[in-house]
């Protein structure tokens, strides 16, 4: 098992989400009032929306299939919220600090909807965190990241004008199915492709003219049938698959840099 070394004073996280998927309420809008009254004073930012699914037709031409309505609610500073749907709840934020304000933040706010919108059955539970490995200026991206984890030798390949790298794992934890990935580019990525468009504000800046890469690492549970939805056991649920992630995190990264984050 791989330790951790103890909480990061720069941790590399840019982006976490745990989300939550329910059984649909097709009736949810008419508790969105009352669930804005009550989160409002944490998160005043109010935006309704949205959600389409798109297919695209032998011609070539993209159709909708289906569209969903959502709610969101940030903060003032536009780096913390949720995002609600008719069958799933999403609490996300740019700016992690620690595990624990995060899922307590969470929870709080899964708590006040669940109340109001009584909601009964859990169908899903994932937690997911982003990593942005930035070099500094003159330092290698393998210099960050364990070899083991780099993928193909692309650096000892001459004349590959390298675009990106993507490296994908999936495995099962007591808690569920792990999915980790590492994606390395020099576009200036700050979010895998779908998690775009991501409506809260990303106060880092990621650079072009070097390596950089993502750490992405998704736990997730899926029942065999749906249960009941009780907070104190998604909480504890939470708390476990958060173990995992962690120990990727750390089996992902060298001492270089963990000696710069910590």
């Amino acid at each position: 098992m791989v330790m951790s070394r103890g909480k990061l004073s720069q941790a590399p996280v840019i982006y976490s989400l745990i989300h939550v998927r329910f059984s649909p309420i097709l009736a949810i809008q008419s508790h969105i009032s009352a669930i804005q009254d009550r989160l409002r004073s944490k998160y005043p930012r109010y935006q309704h929306g949205q959600l389409q699914s798109f297919r695209i037709s032998p011609d070539g031409k993209s159709e909708v299939v289906s569209s969903d309505p959502r709610w969101e609610f940030a903060t003032k500073d536009n780096i913390a919220g949720v995002v609600l749907q008719t069958g799933s709840f999403l609490f996300h934020t740019t700016a992690y600090t620690t595990f624990d304000e995060f899922l307590d933040n969470a929870i709080e706010t899964l708590s006040v909807i669940g109340e109001i919108a009584n909601i009964s059955l859990v169908e899903r539970i994932g937690v997911r965190y982003i990593d942005s490995v930035v070099p500094n200026d003159g330092e290698l991206l393998d210099e960050y990241i364990d070899s083991s984890m780099m993928g193909f030798p692309f650096n000892k390949v001459k004349n590959l004008n390298l675009s990106y790298s993507f490296t994908q794992t999936h495995g099962r934890t007591p808690d569920g199915e792990l999915v980790a990935k590492l994606v390395i580019n020099n576009e200036g990525a700050h979010l895998p492709i779908d998690l775009n468009p991501c409506n809260l504000t990303i106060n880092r800046k990621i650079p072009k003219d070097r390596f950089t890469a993502l750490i992405d690492t998704d736990h997730f549970y899926v029942p065999g049938t749906p249960i009941d939805f009780d907070i104190e056991s998604i909480s504890k649920r939470i708390d476990s698959m958060h173990v995992a992630i962690s120990e990727i995190f750390w089996a992902t990264i060298t001492e270089k840099a963990y000696l710069r984050w910590k």
